[in-house]
Order: C-alpha cells, then sequence, then structure tokens
C-alpha cells in the first residue's frame, strides 16, 4: 500500500463523513482505520481513470458495512437527511447560476436568488419518499437519485409556483415579499422622491398584504401569472404613493432628504414658514459657522445647505447654484411642485416615443441626484472658504 494511496482515500472517507457524519451515525468509529484497510484492499489498477478508481474504491467500502441495510434504519435520521439535502442544494445552486433565467425568478424571485430552483421542505419529503426509499447501496447512488429527482422536479413551473402562493405556502410568499421591498423603495424613490423615505416600511406592508390577499381571493386575471403578480404589486405601490402625494399637498411638509422645512410661494416672493428660517437668521452668514457645523454629520450640512438652495435671498444662494441652474430648476419643480419626471420631460421636450421617455426620465433622475451631491459639496467648500477669508 502505497501512502499516496492512503491519502487520497483517506481525504475521500474525510469528505464522506463530513457531509453525512457517519462516525456520529455509527458506520465507523476509527477514520484512520478505514482508510488504512480500504487501501490494503482497494489498489488503483493499471489504465484505471482516478474518478472510476474512486467510485468502485467508495462502493467497496459501503458494501462492506453493509450499507443498504444501515441506510433502512437510519434514512429519517436528521443527520442522514441533512447530508442529502446538502447533495440537493448543492446541485440546485449549480443548476440556477448555469441555467437560462426562468420568468418566475425574473418577476418574482429576490435579487440573485431563485424561487424555480429553490428547495421547499414539500419537495424534499417528495424527494426522499419517492426517489429515496429502500436499496440504497452508497452515497454514489444517493447523488444519482438526486439528480434524477431534480431533473425530473426542477425548474419549479411557474403555474407551480402561483398555484401554492394561491395556497399561501409561505416558503414561496417569503421570497416574493423579500422581492418587493427594494422594488418598493425604488418606485416610491421614483414617484414621490424623498418624501417617501420615512413611508417606504408601510408601503412595503401594505403593499404585502394587498397582493397576498389579492391572490389568494383570486382577484387577478385566471390563470395567473407571476408577471401578473409582480405587475399587480407595482400597481398597488403606485397607488399607495399617489395617496402620500395627495396627503402631501394638502398641507404635509415636503422636504429634501429629510429636512423639514417647507417652501411657499407668492407671486412676489418665496420663503420658508418659519421666523427662525428669515435670511438674517441664517447661521452661514456667520464666518465661524465651521466652529459648529460638524461636517461628518451629514444631515446637519443638508440642512444648512437646503436653506441655502431654497431661498434666492440667501447670500450664498447664486454662489451655489452657479452653473446648475438648469438642473436646480427641475430640483424644484419635482420635490416642491410635485411633478413627475415624465412631465417635467414633456415639459422640456414634448411627448417623446416611450423608450426614448424612458431614457431621458432615467438621466434626468441620475442629474438632479448627481447635482444634490455636487451642491453639498460646494456648500462646505464655500462655507470653510468664507472662513478663512
Amino acid at each position: 500500500m502505497s501512502e499516496k494511496i492512503y491519502d487520497d482515500i483517506l481525504e475521500w472517507l474525510t469528505k464522506e463523513d463530513e457531509r453525512f457524519s457517519w462516525r456520529k451515525l455509527g458506520l465507523f468509529s476509527d477514520i484512520a482505520h478505514e482508510a488504512a484497510d480500504l487501501a490494503a484492499r482497494s489498489l488503483r489498477e493499471k489504465g484505471e481513470e482516478y474518478s472510476s478508481w474512486k467510485q468502485r474504491t467508495l462502493n467497496t467500502f459501503y458494501t462492506g458495512k453493509e450499507f443498504k441495510k444501515f441506510y433502512k434504519e437510519h434514512k429519517e435520521d436528521k443527520l442522514m437527511r441533512r447530508g442529502v439535502k446538502s447533495i440537493l442544494m448543492a446541485r440546485l445552486e449549480h443548476l440556477f447560476h448555469h441555467s437560462e433565467q426562468t420568468d418566475t425568478d425574473k418577476y418574482i424571485a429576490p435579487e440573485r436568488d431563485t424561487i424555480s430552483y429553490s428547495l421547499s421542505d414539500e419537495n424534499f419529503r417528495l424527494i426522499t419518499d419517492e426517489y429515496l426509499q429502500n436499496g440504497i447501496s452508497g452515497t454514489t447512488e444517493i447523488t444519482a437519485q438526486c439528480s434524477l429527482a431534480i431533473g425530473n422536479i426542477f425548474p419549479l413551473s411557474d403555474s407551480y409556483v402561483v398555484e401554492h402562493l394561491e395556497r399561501n405556502d409561505n416558503f414561496y410568499w417569503e421570497k416574493v415579499y423579500t422581492r418587493l421591498r427594494p422594488m418598493t423603495d425604488g418606485f416610491s424613490y421614483q414617484i414621490s422622491g424623498t418624501n417617501a423615505q420615512d413611508n417606504t416600511y408601510d408601503i412595503w406592508c401594505d403593499t404585502c398584504l394587498t397582493l397576498n390577499n389579492a391572490v389568494l381571493n383570486k382577484k387577478l386575471q385566471q390563470p395567473t401569472t407571476s408577471k401578473d403578480i409582480i405587475s399587480y404589486a407595482v400597481g398597488i405601490i403606485k397607488n399607495k404613493n399617489r395617496e402620500l402625494l395627495k396627503g402631501i399637498r394638502k398641507g404635509g411638509s415636503i422636504s429634501l432628504d429629510s429636512v423639514a422645512y417647507k417652501v411657499e410661494f407668492t407671486q412676489e416672493e418665496n420663503f420658508f414658514n418659519t421666523e427662525d428660517a428669515s435670511p438674517k437668521k441664517f447661521s452661514s452668514q456667520n464666518k465661524n459657522i465651521t466652529n459648529y457645523i460638524d461636517f461628518r454629520d451629514e444631515e446637519a450640512v443638508r440642512h444648512h445647505m437646503v436653506l441655502a438652495l431654497y431661498n434666492e435671498n440667501h447670500p450664498l444662494h447664486q454662489e451655489l447654484v452657479q452653473g446648475y441652474e438648469e438642473t436646480v430648476k427641475m430640483l424644484f419643480e419635482h420635490y416642491i411642485d410635485g411633478i413627475s419626471y415624465d412631465d417635467i420631460i414633456i415639459k422640456r421636450m414634448g411627448s417623446l416615443p416611450e423608450k426614448e421617455m424612458i431614457k431621458n426620465v432615467a438621466r434626468i433622475r441620475q442629474e438632479v441626484k448627481r447635482v444634490k451631491e455636487k451642491l453639498t459639496k460646494r456648500f462646505i467648500k464655500i462655507i470653510k472658504a468664507r472662513k478663512d477669508e
């Protein structure tokens, strides 16, 4: 027996034990002894492929351990089930990352996650009951039967997933809810801007509950698809945001990045509706402002920047917006007047084809986002320069 053969077999048995916990289940007790005994009985034949030798050696090992009887006695043990599940999960993960995306995953699975190749307790039980009953002779056969089951069951069909959602199967609903969270944040920002940032959790919860109720009561078109479900969810999110905007326009506070200063307009002037916000009290007129603004506190910096941004009478306003006038105007229209980006585009460019509209809305949204960041940086630079004057 060569040391190399012993080392290879010891590695195989160690990995088998790590996956199935054979020593804990009582299949053997001393892994080094088992490897030495097997190495003496299972030499690699001349010209034999390494994989063939490995499979033949392991088959010899499990036959000698009367594995069929052992498996029958231990197949329901949680350690055995954990080993089987690890094989299934590894195979499903490989398929998920190396297969074309399904419509189900495209529409309702969380980002970088899958529903089509997910293993529920129900399907795990189906596989163990129908594919892994008595007569299993070793781990090679377990792996082969797992592959056969996966090939027959996965990817889960769209109709299968929808049917389980209609039965209120929490395994699939949790994935749908997870998908809806970032979608709620994204659509809410697109529609309501930062006005929605403190409300997105409530909007998400309401959307999940409303969608669940609609699917369970079959309020969507029949037969329902995953695309129908996500389209319905988007409609809910949009309606919730429209309700939010109506509330804001009726008297709620309109703010930029959570700064709670309301801007009002008359024909003659624009001003903040608090006495402390009168121009003469703007703290940024004080040359020593850098002594009491913590530039590490992003909210505090934005608080002072917004005062200068929204009031044309502020001594720093013109210097702050110089070069960004058009983008700042669009920022005002969106956040102050509540005009959607679509309407802003139409106002400037007229009605456009759908693809052009989407492209320009995305461009404007990114431009506004960038200029907000640039304005904050410029504001810091301006007031620090004033201190050095």
